[in-house]
């Protein structure tokens, strides 16, 4: 999945063709709750972004923290519940990473959208000037 994400990042215009690197953006992770994580083992997301930024050249930067463990998005059913999980879920690490950055966003499924505009809330507010969501599944 990571190959087709950098795929199309190169037939962007956000990357340099003759250098193959991403042109003033940060990649950042939606990041799971660490206990979610340690269930888990591994975030699909940061996968993700490991992937896109080791092929451009980068480091993926986990500005985001998840702070509150919230239920399986998936699980839910209406998007209005979904909204209501995820608020106030994230907060930025250090509000400098990404003041006046350009971010990439990545996470691997983007259902109702609630998880992606609760980041974007958060990294807008800390000072993120453009942010682009970056997923590699669409679900319905």
């Amino acid at each position: 999945m990571g190959d087709l994400l950098i795929q199309y990042l190169q037939k962007s215009q956000l990357i340099n063709q003759s250098t193959n690197k991403l042109i003033n953006y940060l990649i950042v992770p939606i990041p799971l709750h660490s206990k979610r994580r340690r269930e888990r083992g591994f975030n699909q997301a940061e996968l993700l972004a490991k992937t896109i930024s080791e092929n451009l050249g980068l480091l993926p930067t986990n500005a985001l923290e998840r702070t509150k463990n919230t239920k399986a998005q998936a699980k839910l059913k209406k998007s209005e519940c979904r909204e209501e999980n995820v608020a106030g879920c994230f907060k930025i690490k250090n509000p400098e990473s990404v003041r006046d950055k350009n971010i990439i966003l990545v996470d691997d499924v983007f259902t109702s959208g609630a998880t992606m505009n609760e980041a974007v809330k958060i990294l807008k507010e800390n000072g993120a000037k453009r942010i682009i969501a970056l997923v590699a599944a669409k679900a319905w």
